[in-house]
Order: C-alpha cells, then sequence, then structure tokens
C-alpha cells in the first residue's frame, strides 16, 4: 500500500484504465477560465472533491507600479503580454512560451468576454478585471455548497502569490487584498443564503447552514402586483447542513 496519494488529482489503474469512461473522484476543474457560467464549470462540481480550481484577476494599481515599468501599465500592453507582463507571469525566463504566454492575455480575454468591451482607462479596466475574478471564485464556493450531496470539498487556488504577479490569488504578493477576498469570505460564512446560476430561466435559492444548530431564518414577501403593494412576513428554520 501507498502511504501517500501520488499525484493531485489522482487518477487509480481502474481509471486509468477506462480510457475515459470512468472521471476519478477527486480533478482539477481549470477549463480555458474563459467564462465561470460555462456548462463546463457547472457540471465541474460532479466530483467528490475539487482539490485545485481558481479564476485570474488583475492587482490593484498600487501593487502593479511597484513590479512593471510605466510604459507597460495599459490595457494594449497586458492584451499583447508585454515583456514584463510575461516574465511576471511565472515565467523562469523572458522567452515566450505558451505554458506562461497565455496568463496576461487571458486577463484581457476576460474582461471583454465579460463587459463586452475592455475599457481602455487602465484603472478602469483593472475594476473590470477584479469583479469578474471576484464573481468567478464566489461562484466556485457557491457551487461547491449547494451540491454538497455529491461534491464533498474544495480546495480555491489560490490564497497568496509568492511572486509579483496577476493570477487567481485573493492577496497579491504585498499582502493588498483583491475584490475577492471579501466576496469570498462573504460567500464562505456559515449561514449564507445562495442564489446560483439560472438554469432554463429559473433559479432555486438555497439557504446553507454550517452552524451545529437549527438556525431560524426570517423571510419578507413583497407582492408588487397588489394596489397597494403589500408585505408579508414568514419564519423558517435551516437546518444544520
Amino acid at each position: 500500500d501507498c502511504a501517500y496519494i501520488a499525484s493531485s488529482p489522482f487518477i487509480s489503474d481502474e481509471v486509468w484504465s477506462s480510457k475515459g469512461q470512468c472521471k476519478p473522484p477527486e480533478q482539477h476543474p481549470w477549463g480555458d477560465r474563459y467564462d465561470w457560467k460555462s456548462d463546463f464549470y457547472h457540471d465541474a462540481f460532479h466530483c467528490a472533491f475539487a482539490s485545485e480550481v481558481g479564476y485570474p484577476g488583475l492587482n490593484c494599481l498600487e501593487s502593479l507600479r511597484k513590479y512593471l515599468p510605466e510604459a507597460e501599465l495599459n490595457t494594449q500592453a497586458v492584451k499583447a503580454s508585454g515583456d514584463t507582463w510575461h516574465l511576471h507571469s511565472s515565467a523562469p525566463f523572458n522567452d515566450r512560451h505558451p505554458a506562461f504566454s497565455f496568463r496576461a492575455p487571458l486577463l484581457w480575454k476576460i474582461v471583454n468576454r465579460t463587459f463586452g468591451k475592455a475599457s481602455e482607462d487602465f484603472p478602469t479596466f483593472i475594476e473590470q478585471s477584479q469583479s469578474a475574478h471576484a464573481e468567478a471564485m464566489k461562484t466556485f464556493v457557491e457551487s461547491f455548497r449547494v451540491n454538497r450531496d455529491r461534491c464533498g470539498g474544495l480546495m480555491l487556488w489560490n490564497l497568496l502569490d509568492g511572486w509579483p504577479m496577476c493570477s487567481e490569488a485573493l492577496l497579491d504578493y504585498y499582502f493588498e487584498k483583491k475584490l475577492a477576498f471579501d466576496y469570498v469570505r462573504r460567500a464562505q460564512q456559515p449561514l449564507c443564503m445562495i442564489l446560483p446560476e439560472p438554469t432554463s430561466w429559473r433559479a432555486m435559492p438555497f439557504m446553507v447552514n454550517d452552524r451545529p444548530t437549527p438556525a431560524g431564518v426570517s423571510r419578507m414577501r413583497k407582492a408588487a402586483n397588489s394596489s397597494p403593494p403589500t408585505t408579508t412576513m414568514s419564519m423558517r428554520t435551516a437546518s444544520v447542513n
């Protein structure tokens, strides 16, 4: 017997020999990191344990100025993966390689898809990137919490960068919080109302309770089509788990 997991995700001999017919219970659902609302991410949390998942976002302007030249602090430099942007995409050398050169342009692609157009005003572009990053990371946490009957765990990649770069981290190398930090913190609170992405134009809200005891929850309903508009209050109990 092996006293440790040989890889992450771990692929057993049975899964390997199935030639795609069986999926490993542990997965890294990275996808193309182009649209966090895609079917890929919707289906990704059917695994037993998502041991690595994340979505990239830009650092704040103050942090970027600490390691990037002023000439590359613009939207087009991100899109083109300027020399310094490339180097700070974890590239060990400044030689172009697909393993690293996709990272900066991906930040631009995400913003362009999410907002319809990436702003040429760089501070606004940073806000757009951080908003997309925050929404994606929050959605991953919420997707796990409302699918716990089939997904038993989630590990977000990552909390803190060990090198000045723009990655999936919630805190940059200089310990500056990205917008996603507070989004994820709120999504992880023990008692949390979650409204998943709609399916067939419908969305079912979930009240998730990770407290050790049931929690009383008040509900307010407004009937806007009545004259005059009426408001009703009711109480519900959110059971544990």
